[in-house]
């Protein structure tokens, strides 16, 4: 199912079409259920553009939150070489300071691209200021969501933050994620994107060359403590 949608952005008043992603393999998390697993939305964010013009968006038009589960035999788990040689990678988010969680995340990310013959991606300050204050703004307004009440879109997020816009083509993606206590470690945040095929396809995405991670304890609408809430964008620019 997909729906149109107008964008004004450079003066010009683009009409773009939204497409809902293939929906992963998780069940649609009830509210007041208990997920034991790892929250995602049903589909990740991705954009394209030249210049300060967007030509496409995708993203999960639903709003649907999923449980995501992970098991041993599901073949999406990172390696536990990757998750020994990343450092920290099986400690709650909760527990580590944001940089060092953030960290945490790449590292997996590279040994994963890295067994599937792509390059790494390259820390960008300017996509860790957009996915740190997407994760604080999700934790603030209790909102788990691409884009929250009084902010923009992940393409204004990463445009107020510096990354765009460009004298050039480029693309933009965003993964969202929450977990509770052993369900909030950068291994287990992980083993849910590559367990849920369009956040697969996000971080598996040749194309992309930059990504960073805002990563802060809590859980959005929740009081609980032991959880962390993680944002993590990428970009191409060409």
């Amino acid at each position: 199912m997909a729906q149109g949608r107008c964008l004004l952005l450079g003066g010009l008043i683009l009409a773009t079409l939204v497409a809902s992603s293939a929906a992963a393999p998780a069940a649609p998390h009830a509210a007041g259920k208990a997920c034991h697993g790892v929250n995602l939305l049903s589909a990740p964010y991705f954009a394209t553009g030249i210049g300060d013009v967007v030509l496409d968006v995708s993203e999960p038009v639903d709003g649907r939150v999923i449980c995501q589960h992970v098991s041993r035999r599901s073949g999406y788990s990172a390696s536990a070489r990757a998750k020994r040689s990343c450092e920290n990678a099986r400690t709650p988010g909760f527990r580590l300071r944001p940089k060092i969680a953030a960290a945490s995340i790449r590292c997996l990310f590279d040994k994963i691209r890295g067994n599937h013959g792509l390059r790494r991606l390259s820390p960008q300050d300017n996509l860790k200021k957009a996915a740190k204050r997407h994760t604080d703004n999700m934790l603030s307004l209790g909102c788990f969501a691409h884009q929250c009440a009084g902010e923009p879109d992940l393409v204004g997020r990463v445009t107020a933050a510096g990354y765009l816009p460009c004298v050039c083509t480029w693309s933009v993606g965003e993964n969202l994620a929450w977990g509770i206590r052993r369900r909030a470690t950068p291994a287990a945040i992980v083993d849910a994107w590559m367990a849920s095929p369009p956040h697969r396809e996000m971080i598996l995405m040749g194309a992309m060359r930059d990504v960073d991670v805002g990563i802060k304890g809590g859980a959005p609408g929740s009081g609980t403590s032991k959880a962390a809430t993680y944002t993590a964008d990428f970009g191409v620019k060409n």
